[in-house]
């Protein structure tokens, strides 16, 4: 019955940011810290140095690093870059090293395009458009084409020069209804995928050791740790990166 409550705890433990992310009660906070120097691609894997000079060759230019954090979900990074012309930003982001354009403009319209996969959405307000295993230069195109079209509907881009910059594109692709809809949708797939890494572990503990002992609470327990495991050390990298570059 011990190990039983445990489990029990670890899957409240690893779900509850996707409870709260699905109900819509997460709350959105971000950020930005460093230098133009962190972006430098020098000592950093081959993924990165190919996107960095992808952006640096279309007229991009380094920034700083970005974060981002749904509620206590773990935290996001990307590397910014900046481009006054034609009124976008580029981000790429620092795990996966996945590319995507983004605009906003002062009425609350946003747009972003990415050069990997996920979902699209076309509504009043927010364009996002995915273009996997595209040319980084394509993708480009495919962004400063939307954003020239609102532009002549005459929505007045806002600037994106700086960091700070950034943050005010960020708030206006977080913020549009369409976003939280897909903010839930993905939250309920990733606690269905959940559910069944919990299942499965324990249907293979008891398999393996009999489901008359606590084998199949400690499987649960042991997946749930190395998803936490995984997750917190993400996010406390990234913690402990924006405390010491402040």
């Amino acid at each position: 019955m011990a190990m039983a409550l445990i489990a029990s705890m670890m899957i409240a433990w690893v779900c509850w940011p996707h409870v709260l992310a699905a109900l819509g009660w997460a709350v959105y906070r971000q950020g930005t810290h460093g230098s133009v120097g962190d972006l430098d691609p020098d000592g950093k894997d081959e993924a990165y140095q190919e996107r960095y000079f992808q952006l640096v060759d279309l007229g991009f230019v380094p920034r700083g690093l970005h974060w981002s954090q749904l509620g206590p979900a773990a935290l996001a990074e990307s590397y910014v870059f900046a481009s006054a012309e034609p009124c976008c930003m580029a981000e790429v982001v620092t795990r996966s090293h996945q590319l995507s354009f983004a605009s906003a403009f002062r009425d609350g319209w946003a747009v972003e395009t990415a050069a990997a996969p996920g979902p699209e959405v076309k509504e009043d307000g927010l364009w996002v458009t995915a273009m996997p295993e595209r040319p980084a230069r394509e993708v480009l195109a495919a962004h400063r084409h939307q954003v020239e079209e609102l532009m002549k509907q005459g929505h007045e881009p806002l600037p994106t020069e700086t960091l700070d910059d950034f943050t005010r594109l960020a708030a206006a692709l977080q913020q549009h209804p369409a976003s939280r809809r897909l903010i839930r949708g993905r939250a309920l797939r990733s606690l269905l995928t959940l559910f069944g890494l919990f299942f499965g572990a324990g249907v293979v503990g008891g398999l393996f050791f009999g489901f008359d002992t606590p084998s199949q609470w400690m499987a649960v327990c042991l997946v749930g740790l190395m998803i936490k495991w995984d997750g917190y050390a993400a996010s406390l990298g990234a913690s402990l990166d924006v405390q010491a570059k402040g």
